[in-house]
């Protein structure tokens, strides 16, 4: 504890969700591999409903705005912006520069201005709440368990995304949701506890995939302020450097450290406002620059840059969709390899509409059905139990039938399969819920709504479908034959 106090706990198994900088990695030996520091950020939290309503007004308003201009290179992220939450990302470059220098509130609030530009200050009011720094890195974990199979690295434990794209949540719990149902079902009693060596087999394929998609959209949002003539691999670069001579200075010269970091500090300013130079440019055509001593004019820079950027906005080369239905919930676990789905060009990027797929290890499609007892419409992901239980859903009588049977078997065998059963019937088919009475079955009946599962069925010639508990197949099933033949390969049988 942070009183320094030291709790003995037993447990079968541990799941680490205890962040980037996990103890429990570090113990177990577990190395990371990838990028860290790409970037360093001040995130300043402000509220402003006057912004807010301002945005919205004049249809100027944005998830994520991007500001270049001669005091301020940021991007601006509105959390809810009716409710007038803000967050400023401001990068800076360590340790020549350091997070107290943004934390001062008079330079906080500064930049909260720069950032509003050209919006006077008196009309738009903000209350400034919090500064804080923050790394941005891409790593993974070499593998996501350890002491056999009895510990499991989840969200930032296992892997550390840049915020470009949004999958570090999606990512942390879709491992929760797989570790979890994975130790349920073996507390059931219904999977053998070598069934968790497949937790790392299937989510690390899927993270990885998932950062290189990451990293893509990083990159490609470096393209516009490269364009703008602001290069970030050369300000990096010229850190590096200015590190690398201060270093010396101090060595072999015995050069006063704090003087050094002065220097190198002022060099550093001075670099960044040269390349704000370009963008003052850019607000301001008048604004040229002596052709004889520089042969070039600032106006036709200016208008060069402009240009390169409008062309690569419109051949969509900056393209950054919010959307990425494939890396968040179009991968399949099981034999497919990453290489089979990577999908990394939003240009070619389907609808995301994307879970329309029936085969095994992918997510079981989103499709609405109606229950009548409930007098509801509810979704085909809604029917797996959060018990430690599978979900069957069957569309054609005959496979029902054949079910059953299997079911009357272990029955008399005192033992019982763990599924939920659900029949799925077309809208106008007669009476469904006398013919699965007659069985005797314990089965759910839901409406197919518009012939959307049934047709889903049809295209992919299956007409029962097994899942887990987290919402992915297990197996597919044709006919009632392969039912009979197959079903319990996937199932295992548990005493009533």
């Amino acid at each position: 504890t942070k009183a320094g106090e030291v709790s003995n706990i037993k447990c079968s198994h541990l799941i680490a969700a205890d962040g980037g900088y996990s103890d429990i990695r570090n113990h177990l030996q577990i190395q990371v591999k990838g990028e860290r520091d790409l970037e360093t950020f001040a995130s300043i939290h402000f509220t402003s409903k006057d912004l807010g309503k301002f945005l919205i007004a004049t249809e100027n308003g944005a998830m994520l705005s991007f500001v270049f201009n001669d005091e301020i290179i940021a991007v601006v992220v509105a959390h809810d912006m009716r409710k007038g939450d803000w967050v400023i990302h401001v990068p800076f470059f360590p340790p020549i520069q350091t997070a107290q220098e943004f934390e001062n509130i008079e330079t906080a609030k500064q930049l909260i201005k720069s950032c509003i530009g050209t919006i006077s200050s008196d009309e738009i009011e903000f209350e400034l709440h919090s500064v804080k720094a923050w790394g941005m890195h891409a790593t993974v974990a070499e593998k996501f368990s350890g002491v056999n199979e009895k510990v499991f690295l989840v969200g930032d434990a296992a892997h550390q995304f840049p915020p470009s794209g949004g999958f570090g949540v999606n990512a942390g719990l879709a491992d929760a949701h797989n570790v979890a149902t994975k130790i349920g079902l073996i507390k059931a009693g219904v999977l053998h506890s070598s069934s968790l060596a497949e937790y790392d087999h299937e989510r690390r394929p899927v993270v990885n995939t998932a950062m290189k998609t990451a990293l893509d959209n990083y990159k490609r949002g470096l393209i516009p302020a490269k364009i703008l003539g602001l290069d970030r691999g050369r300000l990096a670069t010229a850190t590096s450097l200015l590190q690398t001579s201060g270093a010396l200075a101090t060595n072999l010269f015995s050069v006063d450290r704090d003087f050094i970091m002065d220097v190198e500090k002022k060099i550093l300013d001075l670099a960044l406002s040269f390349g704000k130079i370009h963008l003052k440019l850019l607000e301001n055509k008048s604004n040229t620059l002596d052709k004889s001593t520089f042969f070039v004019s600032a106006d036709t820079m200016a208008q060069k840059s402009k240009h390169a950027l409008k062309q690569a906005i419109e051949e969509r080369e900056l393209a950054l969709p919010l959307l990425f239905p494939l890396i968040d919930i179009g991968y399949t676990y099981s034999e497919t390899s990453e290489s089979d789905w990577v999908l990394t060009d939003p240009r070619a990027m389907p609808s995301p509409r994307i879970r329309n797929v029936l085969h095994p290890g992918s997510i079981l499609p989103h499709v609405f059905v109606n229950d009548s007892e409930a007098r509801s419409n509810i979704s085909t992901l809604d029917l797996c139990s959060l018990e430690a239980k599978y979900c069957l859903i069957i569309s054609k009588m005959d496979m029902l039938k054949a079910y059953e049977e299997l079911r009357r078997e272990l029955e008399s065998s005192k033992v019982t399969a763990p599924v939920n059963v659900y029949y799925i019937i077309a809208d106008d088919e007669d009476d469904p819920h006398s013919s699965v009475a007659s069985l005797g079955a314990d089965t759910k009946v839901l409406s197919d709504i518009g012939n959307c599962w049934g047709s889903l069925c049809q295209r992919h010639g299956i007409h029962g479908v097994l899942a887990r508990p987290d919402q992915h197949i297990v197996a597919t099933f044709s006919s009632a034959e392969d039912i009979r033949n197959r079903f319990y390969d996937y199932i295992k049988p548990v005493e009533r």
